[in-house]
């Protein structure tokens, strides 16, 4: 299968996600479009310490873990300055408030939209001020 050329070449991208299947289908999505995946992680202090440890570009947060969700890992992104966007079975409305505002895409997920969406956030947070 043949690389996508965009603005994703050489980026790290964090994948969290519970559910084996979908991990494998970003993960594969994340590495057509040219970027270097992480993942898929499906514990939250797991992601906090990737996080933690090693320069990520952008992440990709499913809301609902097992018995948890990634609203500290929204926290730590935010804290070192990686955006991410939200892949979820919920709806934009049922996330808590400070993860309403990131690029959200519902499951099952298109990789066309999914890869304009992690382009978009690079972009955005590229252009913010320091």
């Amino acid at each position: 299968m043949q690389a996508l050329a965009t603005s994703l070449d050489g980026k790290r991208v964090l994948i969290v996600e519970d559910e084996y299947l979908i991990g494998s289908d970003l993960r594969r999505i994340v590495e057509r479009a040219g970027a270097k995946a992480y993942g898929p992680l499906d514990d939250p202090l797991a992601a906090q310490q990737m996080i933690e440890r090693y320069p990520i570009d952008l992440a990709l947060l499913d809301f609902r873990l097992h018995h948890a969700d990634s609203i500290e890992i929204a926290r730590v992104l935010k804290s070192h300055g990686v955006p991410y966007v939200v892949v979820t079975g919920y709806a934009r409305h049922a996330l808590p408030e400070e993860m309403q505002h990131a690029p959200y895409v519902q499951k099952p997920v298109r990789a066309g939209l999914l890869i304009d969406l992690m382009t978009g956030a690079l972009a955005e947070n590229t252009s913010r001020p320091t």
